[in-house]
């Protein structure tokens, strides 16, 4: 009975070794491969900025020092070459569109070819592999709302007509400045355009001075003074009326938040004063709640209209008509001595 159980130990034993060493034999499942990918969105209402990718579009992609390009197809994108993911990696992923071959933080942007450019980061691990990139506007745009009657032909103004992006930061560096020019070719309405209301891509992070606006062969040139800003769409609503053009508000809206939603309109008023003397005589202009104005004398002089000032009439009977832009429509005379007739017939509205 001893030698049995001795044998049977001997034998567990053995058996006991080939397994540890066939156990010991086997190798260790290989770690796949992991590489990054990456989804994009695109969040905007504007009219002339890109709002999503179709097949066949290009992103330059630099990952981790790394240049890739991106191509979309049926909703997705795929890398040549693909970018493999390290252990313990944490990749910075840039991406920019339109695809071009440069360096990721010197991308060149050129508005004469008003071609929206998107930029946008994000970071990828071997865990988390999907780089998500919410795509954002490196230019800024301008639209123009004028409300009237003739036909607006061109807009210029003079801004940097390009620029560097570096993507990285998502800053754009603005180059020299440039006359530029929008053809419009459009007839205004009475209350402003409620829909494809005039737009044009731009350098940001400059200052834009003055607008030219021509209208039915003639240019009329208003001051704006205002800086334009990156990812911001800036409304610039005007109002004609007569041979007057007044800017009536400039409101700034992220690129993504804009519609062509138009606001109160803004009326012209005109307001005719006959005066007569028989002698030469001094009249002050009349005092109106408006945003701007321009006044014609009566005797081949005009000037913009402005408080307080003062004219000098020769002897006789002079017509004076005053168009304004905007206000809540009510005036004073100061000095009734040498008025004659005062006509309201075109003060209220003038569409």
């Amino acid at each position: 009975m001893y030698i049995i159980m001795k044998k049977n130990l001997f034998l567990s034993l053995a058996l006991a070794a080939i397994c540890i060493s066939s156990c010991s034999d086997k190798e260790e499942p290989a770690e796949q491969d992991v590489y990054l990918e990456i989804v994009t969105e695109i969040q905007t209402r504007s009219t002339i900025v890109k709002t999503e990718f179709a097949d066949d579009d290009r992103l330059l992609i630099n990952a981790g020092g790394t240049r890739t390009t991106g191509t979309y197809s049926s909703g997705k994108w795929t890398l040549n070459p693909p970018i493999r993911l390290e252990k313990g990696e944490t990749l910075d992923v840039t991406a920019v569109c339109p695809y071009i071959v440069t360096d990721i933080t010197a991308v060149p942007v050129d508005v004469r070819q008003q071609t929206d450019c998107l930029y946008a980061t994000a970071t990828a691990t071997q865990t988390s592999p999907v780089a998500h990139l919410g795509m954002k506007h490196a230019l800024s745009s301008l639209a123009f709302n004028i409300q009237g009657a003739g036909t607006v032909e061109s807009i210029s103004f003079v801004l940097p007509a390009d620029g560097t992006l570096d993507a990285t930061r998502g800053v754009v560096s603005p180059g020299d400045k440039a006359p530029l020019t929008l053809s419009v070719e459009r007839g205004m309405e009475p209350e402003g355009w409620t829909e494809e209301v005039p737009d044009i891509f731009v350098i940001p992070n400059t200052r834009l001075s003055a607008l030219t606006v021509r209208i039915d062969g003639r240019d009329y040139t208003v001051d704006v003074e205002h800086t334009i800003d990156q990812g911001m769409k800036y409304m610039f609503r005007l109002a004609y009326a007569g041979n007057l053009l007044a800017l009536s508000g400039i409101e700034a809206i992220p690129m993504d938040q804009y519609t062509d939603d138009i606001r109160e309109p803004v009326h012209g008023r005109t307001l005719t004063v006959t005066y007569t003397s028989v002698a030469g005589f001094h009249v002050t202009i009349p005092k109106l709640d408006a945003t701007t104005g321009l006044v014609h004398w009566g005797d081949g002089t005009e000037e913009p209209y402005a408080e307080n000032v003062t004219h000098r009439y020769q002897a006789g009977t002079h017509v004076m008509v005053l168009e304004t832009m905007g206000g809540t429509g009510t005036f004073s005379i100061p000095g009734i001595e040498y008025v004659e007739e005062i006509d309201l017939r075109n003060f209220h509205i003038n569409k």
